[in-house]
């Protein structure tokens, strides 16, 4: 327990957010916080660049919110610079950077959500 609190420490609960590029993942963080503190932009080239993590609180549980990189390149014009990143080795691949994430993490991740994309006509 806290000095002088009659709670006892609760631990930090660890949120991965994961999808494709575009999908939201980064909104979502800052519509958790309540504030911008994601960059999220609507350009063709993604804006998490690593997988970053964003604590904040909610009544009395406190979170880690990981923003991973998107799964997806979105569009071509997007994907030929990714490939070329990728060629260089400046940036890695984003599906294995998230399995090597996960299952290294200490402490583990408590809840993967998935954000996907919904194609309305």
């Amino acid at each position: 327990m806290k000095p002088g609190s009659n709670q006892p420490n609760q631990p930090t609960l660890h949120v991965a957010v994961v999808g494709n590029t575009g999908v939201g993942k980064s909104t979502l963080v800052n519509v958790l916080k309540g504030k911008e503190i994601a960059k999220v932009d609507n350009n063709v080239i993604p804006c998490t660049a690593r997988t970053t993590p964003y604590e904040m609180e909610v009544g009395r549980t406190k979170y880690c919110i990981w923003d991973t990189r998107g799964l997806n390149e979105g569009s071509e014009k997007a994907a030929f610079f990714v490939r070329w990143l990728r060629r260089t080795g400046i940036l890695p691949d984003a599906d294995r950077e998230l399995k090597r994430f996960l299952r290294g993490r200490n402490p583990s991740i408590d809840l993967v959500l998935l954000l996907i994309s919904v194609k309305r006509d």
